[in-house]
């Protein structure tokens, strides 16, 4: 009991819920002699609690658990002991069992991005600003990234739904649900957090801690364990005042950590928990790491998105009555959709995030044609792919920049598009048609086998087309150059497998070096050939200027192993590859100059 009737004291943290009959008996034992002693209210309302008890002998009814799972803001595996987020110690396994790492393939510090927060079996909170452009999963159960751990459960993401007024250059609204692929199996080191129901949460919580990832220091790298700190809840106008944020924040914040500073989140953290410990004796979800001002300056504490102001908007979301940002099409055969851009011909709007979800009918594959395309270059990005679910591995491509007139098309019955616009310059933006296409009359596909050599070259080969060539089984696809001349602003992408992914690519090629044979090692490779600049209207002229001659054949697999010294290692044209991908903005490449006062948001940048 004595951990519910002082939770500002660090302790193991309760676990079980206090019954309703047992609150009342001590109340009644204790409440005028704790008054009369500390000279201060008593701390515990009753009414919060319930006595419809589980089996262990806790009772039931946590206040913020929305969705009813009965063991929100529980922590049974977590056990107190002490180590060495900023001037933090390090969190023990089961601690902070809602605490979920969101994960990017091809990302580096292990995929690493920013933090969440399990609210119920297949639902997860996080900053709206982690969600740009991917997340492919969300771990949950291990405190230590790199280490294996027999409670680490990964679980793929199905949709992302972004505030629909959040804003991508203040900040404001900064909130996503993430809706996971399965629902997660609880345990003690999995399990959701419960939702803050108050909107006076400087009175109604004492002991509050933020948990992550980030790096100790500013500008440093990110940690390997989960950190945790005990922050205090500011008062708003304070941190409003000049000497703080300057009038900056709205009601739909809340601050936390110490006015000498010394203490925060920082960057790698965005997204994650901000909980406090509420009366009866369960962790709330209080808040969502932000931005801030720097890491742990003075009187500059952490920002985190207050979680009680969007109540109706989470639940809205999770009951499906909503789905912001995101459209589905279901395609006919013989009728064409069109899509813009929003506001189209206007300008779009700075932090646009929308996806569309598209479904041919069966036995058709979706296809996609560019009519008009003027956005931002490399800053504004629609990005392409197969499925109906954006993820780095299924994209098909990413398109920026003006005057694209380009075809795709999917592997499947099924496309997803997003369209992502940064905080700044916008432009005219896109018009694109969708059609239910028979992928046979595609002519995608060049079957190659060993008395048979066939050719590929440009132009017949149109800037933003690709070919898929196939060799029989046991063989590989052998493609040798005779003429390479490409010009600075298109490439010459070449993978293996039978989708175009970014992490299938073998090489991407231009300039007018010859280029070495390349071998694919499974019996399909892909070409594709685009446009650097986003320039597709300019033709690629005939091979006396700049273009390409490949010829295509098949070999046996053995044949091309005892050609290799070490088998299964890729021909690698390093003078070839075009460095920090130019096809796509790589989210570490990504820059937050633009905040005011050096504010600028605490994922891994």
């Amino acid at each position: 009991m004595c951990s519910v009737y002082y939770p500002e004291c660090t302790h193991n943290g309760p676990t079980h819920r206090v019954c309703y009959s047992d609150c009342l008996a001590v109340t009644d034992a204790c409440k005028a002699s704790f008054e009369q002693l500390l000279d201060r209210p008593w701390p515990v309302n009753c009414s919060m609690f319930t006595d419809e008890q589980e089996e262990d002998g806790s009772c039931f009814g946590p206040m913020g658990d929305l969705f009813d799972t009965n063991i929100c803001g529980t922590r049974p595996a977590y056990t107190p002991y002490q180590y060495e987020v900023l001037g933090g110690t390090n969190a023990r396994p089961g601690e902070f069992p809602w605490i979920g790492s969101l994960r990017i393939d091809g990302l580096g510090f292990e995929g690493r991005w920013c933090g969440s927060t399990l609210i119920n079996s297949q639902w997860v909170l996080t900053a709206a600003h982690c969600v740009d452009y991917y997340v492919d999963r969300v771990v949950f159960g291990n405190a230590h990234l790199t280490d294996d751990s027999d409670n680490e459960v990964a679980i793929e993401v199905a949709d992302i739904f972004v505030h629909p007024e959040y804003d991508v250059y203040w900040l404001y609204n900064d909130i996503a649900l993430i809706r996971l692929a399965e629902p997660v199996t609880f345990s003690d080191y999995v399990r959701p957090a419960c939702l803050s129901e108050s909107s006076d949460e400087l009175n109604d919580y004492r002991r509050c801690l933020v948990a992550g990832w980030a790096t100790k220091l500013e500008g440093s790298p990110l940690t390997e364990s989960l950190k945790k700190v005990v922050v205090t809840l500011l008062d708003q106008d304070w941190c409003n005042s000049e000497a703080s944020y300057n009038g900056s924040l709205t009601e739909e914040i809340v601050c936390a950590g110490f006015e000498p500073g010394g203490i925060d989140t920082c960057q790698g953290d965005s997204g994650g928990p901000l909980t406090c410990e509420g009366d009866d004796g369960r962790w709330h979800l209080v808040g969502l790491t932000s931005f801030g001002g720097g890491c742990a300056r003075t009187r500059l504490p952490g920002v985190y998105t207050r979680i009680s102001k969007f109540q109706s908007f989470i639940t809205a979301v999770v009951s499906g009555a909503i789905t912001p940002g995101v459209i589905e099409i279901t395609l006919e055969r013989a009728v064409s959709v069109t899509i813009t851009s929003p506001n189209y011909p206007s300008n779009y709007n700075i932090g646009d995030n929308i996806v569309w979800k598209v479904s041919a009918p069966v036995g058709h594959s979706v296809r996609l044609d560019i009519v008009n395309f003027a956005i931002e270059f490399d800053y504004d990005l629609l990005l392409v792919g197969n499925g109906l679910t954006p993820l780095t591995y299924t994209e098909l491509v990413s398109l920026t920049g003006y005057g694209l007139n380009s075809t795709w098309t999917s592997h499947d019955r099924h496309m997803w598009l997003k369209f992502k616009s940064d905080s700044s310059q916008t432009d005219v933006g896109f018009m694109a048609t969708l059609n239910a296409v028979d992928p046979r009359d595609d002519n995608l596909l060049i079957l190659v086998n060993e008395s048979m050599v066939q050719q590929l070259r440009s132009p017949d080969f149109p800037l933003g087309a690709r070919k898929m060539i196939m060799a029989p089984q046991d063989h590989s696809v052998r493609a040798r150059f005779d003429f390479f001349n490409l010009t600075d602003d298109s490439l010459l992408a070449v993978g293996y497998g039978s989708i175009p992914l970014i992490s299938t690519t073998l090489v991407k090629l231009t300039g007018s070096e010859l280029p070495e044979d390349i071998t694919s090692p499974t019996r399909e490779l892909w070409f594709r050939f685009v446009s650097v600049t986003g320039n597709f209207n300019k033709a690629v002229g005939s091979l006396m200027g700049s273009g390409f001659v490949v010829n295509l054949t098949a070999v046996r697999t053995e044949e091309w192993r005892n050609m290799v010294r070490h088998p299964w290692k890729f021909p690698v044209l390093l003078s070839r590859r075009l460095q920090g991908g130019l096809l796509s903005k790589r989210l570490g490449q990504d820059k937050w100059t633009r905040y005011p006062q050096e504010i600028a948001p605490r994922r891994d940048s």
